[in-house]
């Protein structure tokens, strides 16, 4: 943030060249991705006073304003900003992070005017959404005596119980069968955008000052998600799919070394989060690229280093998508080599 906090557009849009101290490598790209996965995760994690997790963890969820200005001070709306301008050039450069917004916010990137949705809370609360789903088809007739709800908000933040209305006086007007959805609406988007709307419109402004709304009129919202964070699991079209795509180096009699092949069973094998690592591992992304594996930018390619011994772990080499496997003697110490040769980065 000291580095780049005062970015502008102009100075975003001519890009990164990273370099970590200590290391040494030239950024092909690899580098990049790894700085901006790194930055991400410091970002976005719980604790930093952003965002928090849903409680299936999947997702997160920009933090009410009250909660990040006490972390943040005067600074949280310039922090958000930088944050969308971060998460726009991602976007433009195709880099892939793990950033998975609530589906209003991917809306709001596409249109700043979308209104948030009682489904948009399946995926923050499922709780609160099954009791206003609840609400919405119970007996009509009886559901103010059921509910005793009024057009009020009840919310509790470090020991102190504040009541918001929900339209002027609401804490004095019942939920009847009559105004349910009325209810439900205003519920919902006091939860998804009122509460942290400063910090939205923030991370928001810092977003559509590099990506304009009017330049991403191809995206849906599911799409955009997809660009920006990949698909969310590995499976067995996928596996066969980068094999295809794939390259890989050939013993004498011009067909893939034995351990080539056993790689690829030992793929088809897999649990899905298996198989996101070995992807992490190779490409620096452990999701499939929405355009499929044959544009990545270097082909997924699979050889055996004459240089390492049976014993050796593979090795890879990022800023080209290449893996290189030891000679392994067999199909279970190749896998054994390569399940601790990713889980160890």
């Amino acid at each position: 943030l000291e580095a780049m906090g005062a970015w502008g557009p102009a100075r975003w849009r001519q890009g990164v060249v990273v370099h970590f101290e200590g290391e040494q490598g030239v950024d092909c790209g690899a580098l990049t991705r790894e700085w901006a996965k790194i930055l991400c995760q410091q970002l976005l994690r719980p604790g930093r006073g952003l965002f928090r997790r849903t409680a299936r963890g999947n997702r997160v969820v920009v933090l009410a304003d009250q909660e990040s200005e006490l972390a943040h001070g005067e600074s949280t709306e310039g922090i958000y900003c930088f944050l969308g301008r971060f998460i726009a050039f991602a976007l433009w450069r195709g880099i892939r992070i793990d950033a998975l917004f609530t589906p209003h916010l991917f809306r709001l990137m596409l249109d700043p005017h979308a209104k948030a949705t009682h489904e948009d809370l399946r995926e923050v609360d499922t709780k609160l959404h099954a009791n206003l789903h609840m609400m919405l088809t119970s007996d009509h007739e009886t559901l103010e005596e059921t509910f005793l709800m009024t057009f009020c908000i009840d919310t509790e933040y470090l020991g102190v119980r504040s009541t918001y209305d929900l339209i002027p006086g609401g804490s004095e007007i019942p939920v009847t069968g009559e105004n349910v959805h009325s209810f439900v609406d205003l519920y919902v988007q006091h939860v998804l955008y009122k509460f942290n709307e400063r910090a939205i419109r923030a991370f928001l402004s810092g977003f559509h000052s590099l990506i304009p709304p009017d330049k991403m009129p191809m995206f849906t919202p599911v799409e955009l998600e997809a660009v920006l964070c990949g698909q969310p699991t590995v499976s067995e079209d996928d596996v066969e799919e980068l094999r295809q795509a794939s390259h890989c180096s050939l013993d004498e009699a011009g067909k893939p070394h034995v351990q080539v092949l056993w790689f690829w069973a030992i793929m088809r094998q897999l649990p899905v989060d298996l198989r996101s690592m070995v992807l992490q591992f190779v490409t620096g992304n452990e999701r499939p690229p929405l355009t499929g594996f044959q544009n990545l930018e270097h082909p997924f390619t699979v050889q055996v280093g004459v240089h390492l011994r049976p014993t050796d772990l593979p090795e890879a080499h990022v800023c080209f998508n290449q893996l290189v496997l030891p000679p392994a003697d067999t199909q279970q110490a190749l896998r054994d080599k390569l399940l601790v040769a990713v889980r160890e980065g």
